[in-house]
């Protein structure tokens, strides 16, 4: 035990962490473009930055003005003119075109343009201070506008990132408060419980701003998820009367697992993922560094309230039902793993009462789909009349709005100079479909069909693919290739971790295999009910891994110690009890989100949590029983 002052020092010293981290905040940077979830040496970023040299830009902004009969034209002009000056524009024109073959007719009254621009990296086409200065030059005037185009929703899931973290936090930490005076009721425990978990957000936020990593929406979850986590190893102390020496070797390794899980995220190929391994290890970090300061040896001698003594009366469940409940579960949830599927919609996880939500939704209904999918044909390779056959086919496809094609434009107008005939081969020419913003998958099927159009047109040789579409599509499977290869690695190092802290493989495979299960439910839930992994739900199987074997190891601590599952229990029930009720509290703070993804991330990540908790209390200690218990 320590003095009432060395107490307060800790406290200080802890205090001076979080305030260093809070003034760094504003410096905190955001991004969710998609370069940062393909890998950097992808072929469709060489096809986009070829197409980009070729052609000239894809990217696109279109303006659209309500009630244009009251604006003044010659100061629409000027304000226009102004934009026009902006760096990277390459020129703004009436919307649509002329030469466009355009199927909406649009509104009366409406009057749009649109505004083309050069990215400043083929990596990332998005423009934010482009659009910035379109909402401040028009928010100063009364009129009706409306903005969609590259880069706006992009924007706008930017701005929402931001504020869903402090939200998140903040309605996290009014969770994590109330959970712990209803369990805890000790100042003196609920201080310092809480303040190891602010020490592991601070760790975030110094690893973020100083090495300046962006945070994506994938990364909103990281606070909370350390937040509520860093409870766990606090509880699980406090259960041992506040005693860190004593439960010092089960924390150590469970760090070790979670790290481990986190660590996988680091042998992906795209950036965001490698990301969140760096913020999820940076946030770990600074959970044991705030554990050492607020617990250890003992600073508080903490008497377990009747909460932590339920697990004492929990009785043994026959190996036979044991058995078949696990039987039962694994039949159901392996046919679903095999219908998961990754699907990225920008739209999804935007508000639906955002700014730009209800700007794309107008322009799409009111002035037509915006979203570009480009072809390049070669006129050396295809004939002519099969090239307009194909054109004419593909535009009549549902989802086509608009089309623009290098035979439209006038002779007497610079094919080169629009960006409709290539700069390195005269006989290489460009055709513009324009398409609703829609996912991955409707994506990839719209190009599908359209791959077939293009089999039965052309004898020899096809239209090529490219542009910015090749890069979204691509996205899902690059993000499933990702999910794979990260869960392999996260079973593999904590199967690892499992072996050489058990020291038998019997008690390992057993402990491994109790803590997939959870993993497999949620993932074989997904499947059945249609969930995609998406921006959000992406790291779910790594992440909840890590957590889930948390309890275990603590578990199979005390059992190794004592070669007794009622003892075990006796000790790590408890804190595995407690800690499960606290962490399915944290993760209820994403059932509020109002993106369905992050909905469905907290969702699944009680189901998991529970789940783990049944397998942990019930069915470990009947199979270690069944077969451990007897041998030294």
């Amino acid at each position: 035990m320590i003095s009432s002052t060395g107490f307060h020092i800790r406290i200080f010293t802890i205090l001076l962490l979080i305030g260093g981290s809070y003034f760094l905040l504003p410096n905190l940077s955001f991004d969710n473009s998609i370069s940062r979830w393909l890998p950097q040496h992808s072929e469709n970023f060489q096809e986009y930055k070829s197409f980009l040299t070729d052609f000239s830009s894809d990217a696109l902004l279109i303006l659209t003005f309500e009630e244009s009969d009251e604006i003044p034209q010659k100061d629409l002009n000027k304000h226009l003119e102004n934009i026009k000056e902006f760096e990277g524009v390459i020129g703004i024109s009436k919307w649509p075109l002329p030469i466009l073959e355009h199927k909406n007719e649009g509104l009366p009254n409406l009057e749009s343009y649109i505004i083309r621009f050069e990215p400043k990296s083929f990596l990332n086409p998005n423009r934010p201070e482009l659009i910035h200065s379109v909402h401040k030059t028009f928010s100063k005037t009364n009129w009706k506008y409306h903005l969609a185009g590259t880069g706006v929703i992009h924007d706008a899931i930017n701005q929402q990132t931001r504020s869903n973290t402090s939200s998140y936090m903040l309605t996290g930490f009014l969770i994590l408060l109330g959970l712990l005076i209803i369990i805890l009721r000790s100042w003196k425990a609920i201080i310092q419980t809480l303040l190891v978990g602010l020490g592991g957000v601070s760790f975030i936020i110094y690893g973020a701003v100083l090495l300046n990593v962006p945070i994506g929406i994938a990364h909103t979850i990281i606070p909370v998820i350390i937040f509520f986590y860093s409870t766990s190893l606090s509880i699980h102390i406090l259960a041992h009367n506040g005693n860190f020496r004593g439960v010092l070797i089960p924390s150590l390794w469970v760090i070790l697992t979670t790290s481990f899980g986190f660590m996988a995220f680091a042998f992906s190929d795209t950036t965001l993922l490698r990301d969140f391994a760096f913020l999820g290890l940076s946030g770990l970090f600074g959970v044991l560094a705030s554990a050492f300061c607020m617990f250890y040896p003992k600073v508080n001698n903490y008497s377990p309230k009747k909460l932590f003594k339920v697990t004492r009366r929990l009785g043994h469940i026959p190996f036979r039902i044991t058995l078949v409940s696990l039987l039962a579960v694994i039949l159901v949830s392996l046919p679903g793993l095999f219908q998961l599927k990754a699907e990225i919609y920008s739209l999804s996880v935007l508000s639906k009462d955002s700014m730009a939500y209800l700007d794309h939704q107008f322009i799409e209904s009111n002035v037509g789909p915006y979203f570009p999918l480009e072809y390049v044909v070669e006129t050396t390779e295809l004939e002519s009349r099969d090239i307009v056959k194909w054109t004419d086919s593909v535009y009549s496809l549902p989802e086509i709005g608009a089309v623009l094609s290098y035979r439209q434009i006038p002779p007497f107008v610079s094919k080169k100079k629009l960006g409709y005939q290539s700069k390195s081969n005269p006989h290489s020419f460009r055709i513009s479909f324009l398409v609703p913003l829609m996912s991955t998958i409707e994506g990839l099927d719209l190009i599908q069909r359209i791959d077939k159009i293009s089999s039965s047109t052309f004898k020899n040789g096809k239209p090529e693919i490219t542009g910015f579409m090749t890069l979204y599509a691509r996205v899902a499977t690059d993000l499933f290739n990702s999910f794979k290869k990260s869960l392999f690695w996260a079973v593999a190092l904590i199967s690892a971790v499992f072996l050489i802290f058990l020291r038998n493989w019997k008690v390992s495979i057993i402990a491994i295999l109790v803590n997939l299960l959870p993993i497999i439910i949620i993932l074989g839930f997904m499947g059945w009910m249609n969930i995609r992994l998406d921006m959000v739900t992406i790291p779910i199987g790594c992440l909840l891994l890590s957590i889930v074997v948390d309890d275990t190891i603590h578990y199979m601590y005390w059992f190794r110690k004592n070669n007794d599952w009622k003892m075990a229990l006796e000790k790590a029930g408890p804190g595995i009890l407690v800690t499960s009720i606290v962490l399915s509290g944290g993760f209820s703070v994403f059932l509020f989100s109002e993106a369905p993804p992050v909905r469905y991330f907290g969702f699944l990540s009680i189901l998991a949590i529970i789940s783990a908790l049944i397998l942990d209390l019930l069915v470990l200690p009947s199979i270690l029983q069944k077969f451990v218990s007897h041998e030294n």
